[in-house]
Parts: structure tokens; sequence; C-alpha cells
């Protein structure tokens, strides 16, 4: 693995604009998170990347002087900002070393305080009744009664034109700099794969060098889908590289997964990651649906739908659907885990090819990033048809009193079903408005 240098070069960009108050979000309830230091960088930062629109871009060794910091406190507060979603790093080698660290803006109070698990990392750094105080100071908003809403709706006021050539230039515009933010890497290691790599294969060990990027990210994929840690996922690869091939083509994918999959013996020998040591903490809850997101955060998809439907061994045919999701649609392993509760909730205990893609494509649309959004996402969705009243199904004077209860929860099974068609009419209707 790379070693940071002194000497290396540094750029840093940014990606979103941060405003004065996103620096006040940053002191309040991020602090407590990760640390004195690493807020400190995150500001340094602001300040270089200000400087380098004149300047050229710096050493780190002019950074650290100027923080009075050394590269061992520098690496642990830029991983604390990469973790939870405020700094990308890229690395350029050529003739010499670049680091390309790019800044982002950090969640609104309300995104923070409705996220389960950092307003859960929040109260266990400063105590609940903290917290609880702290979160007080953004309820702003009065929703006592004022009587009738007479405001004017965008659509009577502006009437725009969406025909007019001028709006489809709009659209293809350019991306500019907004509140964009970084999505939290899964916290898979490389450099612990590696080192397993080499505890397993000593006489042909395969290195950094030795894989592509993409092979790469399609290893820390199919291990945090598949719940496998670092070694667990070096150990099977093992079997599934040749070294003789084209870097980038040295490792059989659909060999590999076929055995992580198919494989008996290798599927009931490895620990799921939240089994592990290394798993995140659960946040404290005293909600039921606190614990399911807090489920459907820490757990791999491939163990969540084991706990969901109450079988040791999901079935290989479920298990390739999900891998086959995860790849095409990009979705994090916690959207997965939320597309299978509510599959399985609204297709009587199935898992239906053609509908997951379709709830899957939508969920990509939507721009869902995390098992809350999912959820939401989805119950506005289940909303939106319940405002549709069924027909009220007519039985027969013949059936007797003793047999409603039956009748009744096969309504509310057929209620709770809902078809590809129903969904596609669903969707055409909520992107109309």
């Amino acid at each position: 693995m790379k070693v940071l240098s002194q000497s290396d070069y540094l750029s840093v960009s940014m990606v979103s604009l941060v405003a004065d108050y996103d620096r006040e979000t940053i002191v309040n309830l991020y602090e407590p998170i990760i640390g004195f230091e690493a807020v400190a960088l995150y500001f340094t930062f602001l300040s270089e990347a200000k400087n380098q629109e004149v300047l050229s871009m710096s050493t780190h060794e002019s950074l650290f002087n100027r923080m009075g910091i050394n590269t061992t406190d520098f690496i642990s507060a830029r991983e604390k900002l990469e973790g939870i979603g405020l700094l990308k790093t890229y690395i350029e080698e050529t003739s010499s070393t670049i680091y390309h660290y790019e800044v982002y803006a950090p969640h609104t109070p309300s995104d923070f305080f409705n996220n389960t698990i950092y307003y859960g990392l929040f109260k266990q750094a400063i105590g609940e009744s903290e917290a609880e105080r702290i979160k007080s100071l953004y309820k702003t908003y009065d929703d006592s009664e004022k009587g009738r809403d007479i405001s004017s709706s965008f659509q009577e006021v502006y009437t725009p034109d969406l025909s007019n050539p001028i709006f489809q230039e709009s659209i293809n515009n350019e991306a500019l700099k907004g509140t964009n933010r970084s999505k939290v890497n899964s916290d898979f290691s490389y450099e612990k794969f590696f080192m397993g790599c080499e505890k397993f294969s000593p006489v042909n060990t395969i290195t950094e060098k030795s894989l592509s990027k993409k092979e790469m990210e399609e290893i820390s994929r199919l291990a945090t889908l598949n719940g496998l840690n670092e070694e667990q996922i070096a150990q099977v690869i093992t079997s599934s590289y040749d070294v003789t091939r084209p870097k980038g083509q040295r490792i059989d994918f659909s060999s590999l997964r076929e055995k992580i999959i198919f494989s008996r013996a290798f599927r009931s020998s490895y620990v799921n990651r939240d089994d592990t040591g290394d798993a995140p903490r659960l946040v404290s809850s005293d909600s039921m649906l606190g614990k399911k997101i807090d489920l459907m955060e820490t757990t791999a998809p491939a163990k969540y739908l084991s706990i969901r439907t109450e079988m040791a061994e999901p079935a290989p045919a479920d298990l390739i659907l999900i891998d086959d999701i995860s790849s095409k649609y990009h979705l994090a392993n916690s959207v997965i885990n939320a597309l299978i509760d509510y599959t399985l909730a609204t297709q009587n205990g199935t898992l239906p090819r053609l509908y997951m893609e379709k709830v899957a494509a939508s969920l990509v649309r939507a721009k869902v990033s995390c098992a809350l959004d999912a959820m939401e996402y989805l119950n506005s969705v289940a909303k939106k048809r319940k405002k549709k009243p069924d027909k009220p199904p007519t039985y027969s004077e013949e059936e007797s009193s003793d047999t409603s209860e039956e009748l009744n929860s096969e309504r509310e099974n057929k209620n709770s079903e809902i078809s590809e068609e129903e969904w596609d009419a669903l969707m055409k209707e909520m992107d109309n408005g």
C-alpha cells in the first residue's frame, strides 16, 4: 500500500458550496463524532481550496507545518472525514505523487437528526440529554394552526412552457456546484484484504498492483453484499485468480460468484461481517422502526434475507437476484435490504425478479442512498396507493360468521399485494405529480 510522504503534492477542490451555517453544523453536530483534529483539517481544507485558486498545489509538508500536525494524526483525521462523507481522496501516481482531496458540505441539521446512524453516534458521544438539548436548538418551525392555506402555487404564478427549447437546453447544461454530499464508503479495507491474500497464497501473492481498480471495486461489492470480511473474500479469491492472464482479467468473477452462492460448504463456514469485531455498533433506539433501520444499515443483504425469511440459508436463486440488482443498479446494501423487506411484504413473501427490478429502478431515479430514505420513499408509494379505494368484495349470505376472521385475513393479504402493472401506474402518476 502507498505510504503518504510529506513531499507528496496535494490539491483541494470544493465539490459543494459550504455556507456559514454549514460551519456551525460541523462544530455543533459533527465535531462530537469526528473530533477536533478532523474538524481543524476540514476547515484547513476549505482555506486551502481557496488558496489554490491563486497559488499552485502545495505539498503535505507545508500543510503539516501550518497545522502543527504529524503524518499519523493527519491520516487519522482524514479518514474520519472520509468515513462520514465530508471528504473523498484520490491518488495520482506519475513522476510524482499527487493526492486530490474533494471537500463536501455536511448534511443539513434536519437530515443529520433524521439519519439514525449519525444521530445515534451523536448521542453516543455526548449523551442523550445533551443531544436532545442541542437538537432543540434547530426546532424553529411553528406548526400551530394558522387557518386555511391560500398560497399560490408555482404553476398558477409562472406557468412555464416546458416545450420551449430553452428549458431543454438548461437540462443539458454542465452541472454546477451545489450542496452535493459524498456517499459514505463501505468499511471494506483493501489493506486487510491484501494481508489475507498473502496469508492464503504466500507463493503467488495478490498485491495492489496485480488487480485493476474495477476488479477491486467488484471484490468489495461482493464481500459487503454477502457479509464476508476481507480475509474471507481473500481466501475464496485465491482459487479464482489466474496470474497468467492480463491485468483486469485475472479474476474469474462468474466462478467466484458461483462459489459464494452455490458452495454450501463455503457458505456455512464463513461468519457474516456483522458478527465480527469489525461490525459497526447498532444505534440505541426504543422504537421498533429504529431497530429495523439499524439492522438494514449494518447487515449484509444475504444475511438480512436470511433473517427476514427465518431461513438458515437463502435460496441460491434469491442470492443471484440480489447480486444482479446490486451489480446493475449500484444501490447501497442498506437500500437493497429495504427493497427486500418491501418486496416480501407486498408480494406474499416472494421475490419476483421483474417486480424487484422495477422497484430498484424507481429507487435509483429517486436518488435514494440509505435505508431510511428508501423506507420513506416506498411508504409514500403505499400512501399514494391507499388513496384509491378498492372495490369491496361481496360475499353471499351463506358465508357463516365463523369464517369472517379468515376472510378478513385473506382480504388484508390481497390488499397488501401490488402487481407490476399497478406499480408502473403508480410511478407514472407520481412522476406527473
